[in-house]
């Protein structure tokens, strides 16, 4: 199950160099050991970023469009993965997740900053036009990932990993107050280029061929990542 790259779109964006080669090198490297060792499948991690900007119930087949490097690089390692099975063989399966928030989370991502921000009571900035994003907790998208690794009907197959459900980033700030009784104010900003128009991805062939069901509202999410997140502010 291939994770080791990095996370955010921003990290890639201010240095593509060293970005790319992270998330397509480090792909390619380990599609070579899966085959050199006959590895029975290889789970890529890969992101709802590929899709570029999208509506409510994008499909795993539907265009792929990336807006920012993140995304392009993620797509190309998606590609390779085809690319060694249709050549050499590799069994693959690539997981597309979404907003994926919790424990453990990094500390510049949108959740925890929202949190540390309304903890302290801080302007909280929300920029507006893209949509509203798919956010999926940890717990959620680690079950949906290890059926993509365990499930037969699963090979050479993509498959959206996330709740299903989209939210605007002006309402998850709103929540995220509410639940830490902040006096913070929300103030609406542009939108940020870098990042694509998202929606809820569609996730009936996860459903369907892994048997996945997100557990966990985003309200429920939210609660259990601030209650982790009071006993250990990062």
């Amino acid at each position: 199950i291939h994770l080791a790259s990095y996370p955010r779109a921003k990290i890639v964006h201010q240095n593509p160099l060293l970005g790319t080669d992270n998330i397509i090198g480090g792909t390619i490297n380990l599609l070579e050991h899966c085959q050199k060792f006959g590895v029975k499948r290889f789970v890529l991690v890969s992101s709802s970023m590929i899709y570029g900007n999208f509506q409510d119930g994008v499909k795993e087949g539907d265009d792929t469009k990336p807006l920012n490097i993140y995304g392009e690089a993620k797509l190309t390692a998606e590609r390779f993965c085809k690319h060694y099975q249709k050549f050499y063989g590799v069994e693959y399966v690539i997981a597309r997740p979404s907003g994926v928030y919790g424990p453990g989370d990094i500390p510049d991502r949108v959740v925890t900053t929202f949190y540390d921000q309304a903890i302290n009571n801080k302007t909280i900035t929300v920029h507006k036009g893209i949509g509203a994003v798919d956010f999926t907790y940890v717990e959620d998208a680690a079950d949906g990932i290890i059926r993509c690794a365990t499930q037969p009907g699963a090979a050479n197959l993509s498959f959206n990993i996330s709740s299903g459900e989209g939210t605007e980033l002006k309402r998850l700030a709103e929540e995220i107050v509410s639940i830490t009784d902040s006096q913070s104010e929300i103030v609406v900003e542009g939108r940020n280029q870098m990042y694509p128009a998202r929606g809820a991805l569609d996730i009936s062939r996860a459903q369907d061929l892994l048997g996945y069901r997100p557990q966990t509202s985003l309200l429920k999410g939210l609660n259990k990542y601030h209650e982790w997140y009071q006993e250990n502010q990062i």
